[in-house]
Formats: C-alpha cells, structure tokens, sequence
C-alpha cells in the first residue's frame, strides 16, 4: 500500500496453497514416459534457448497437468506471457516448473523441482485453435535462466518440426519432425493447426499438451 495510506489497505483470500510438507514428492511421474522419447539435454547445442523457454503447468493439488512456454512480446520488455493448450484448462492458482529435465542425455535422471512460479492472470484463449496466453503472477527470478521463446503468425508451412515437452509429466524431452508440417484442423474441420504427420525422432504422450512447437527458424 502507499506510504500515505499505511493501515488502510484491506487483503482478501480468496483460495490457499498449503506447502508446509514436501509438495514435490506427493505425485512423482519421473521416468514414466515412453521409452522412445529423448531428453532434451541430447539437444542442447542446437536448442539450448528453446528447451530454457519450455516449463510445466501443474495444479495446486501438484499433479503434473500440461507443458507449456514463456514467450516473448513484440515490445521484448520481459513481460511473463507463458503460451498454453486452451484445453489444459489453465487456472489462476496454477504452478509453473522451470528447468525440470535430466541432467544426462543416454540415462534419466530426476530433475530440479524448485523452480516454480506460482499464479498466472489469464490474458486471452481459443478454443478452436485450442491456444490460451496467460501472465505470470511474478517474472522468473534470474537464476532460473529463463528464455523467451520466439513465435509467428506467417501462415506458411514450417519445413520443419521441432517439440520440446514433458510427456506425462516426466523429465524435459525433445521430438523432431524433418518433413514439411501440414495445416489441418483437430476439434473442427478446417485448418488451425499445424500437423506432425509423424516424428521421425522422439514423440508426443499426455502431459505434452501446450507445449511449442518449433519450426527450422526456432
């Protein structure tokens, strides 16, 4: 509250998040990907900034919902939009899990869990094109590396597909596509969406949900 206004500020709760146990250990999903994917690290050198904008969307409750991205704005000033499925049904009481991944590319290992923002202001959504854009509540403090991934409204083919995402909850993967992706249409008929006819390495599972999808421009 201002200074000039001290003892008149009024605060009102409206839910709790009660953390005084280990959150982080409730719902554990580690390693329960499918044996095809490749954890992310193996990409580093090529899509290092990429898998840094990458994070996880997880409930108050701590269950591992959806992944999702930080992006950046045209005014590049900072601001925390974080890019999501519509159906992953974000909510402002929402956790958002930076760096979790596997410190080691040929075995998985258990990633960090403490890097988390807590809280997002919804901004805008689609149901269609099945997109939702939310503000996160603080920006991501500094140690956490974050990046600010790069977009496109060019209704152009991308001639490639690069995924980046937590399937089923697990570690940080990477998936690539190296042929042409297609527009195609998922809930409608009609074309909102850009398709990966298949991967040629890696793949997608529930809990990939709202992650990026990155084309040969990054």
């Amino acid at each position: 509250e201002p200074l000039s206004q001290t003892g008149n500020g009024v605060i009102h709760i409206s839910s709790l998040v009660h953390g005084y146990r280990d959150l982080y250990k409730k719902q554990k999903v580690f390693g329960s990907s499918g044996g095809c994917n490749v954890n992310a690290i193996c990409d580093t050198n090529y899509w290092g900034n990429e898998i840094r904008a990458t994070i996880m969307q997880l409930r108050a409750s701590n269950s591992r919902n959806c992944s999702a991205a930080l992006i950046n704005n045209t005014l590049q000033d900072g601001t925390p939009y974080v890019l999501i499925a519509n159906h992953c049904t974000p909510s402002p009481t929402d956790i958002y899990m930076f760096n979790y991944e596997s410190a080691d590319c040929a075995n998985s290992i258990d990633g960090p869990t403490t890097q988390t923002v807590v809280g997002a202001t919804m901004v805008s959504s689609n149901s269609l094109s099945d997109f939702y854009l939310v503000k996160l509540s603080s920006v991501p403090p500094s140690n956490y590396n974050a990046f600010y991934a790069g977009w496109s409204n060019i209704n152009t083919p991308p001639l490639k597909g690069t995924g980046i995402h937590h399937p089923r909850g697990d570690v940080k993967k990477i998936s690539h596509d190296f042929d042409n992706l297609v527009e195609d249409g998922y809930y409608t008929a009609g074309n909102n969406h850009w398709k990966v006819n298949d991967w040629n390495t890696g793949t997608t599972e529930g809990g990939s949900s709202g992650s990026p999808l990155f084309d040969q421009n990054h």
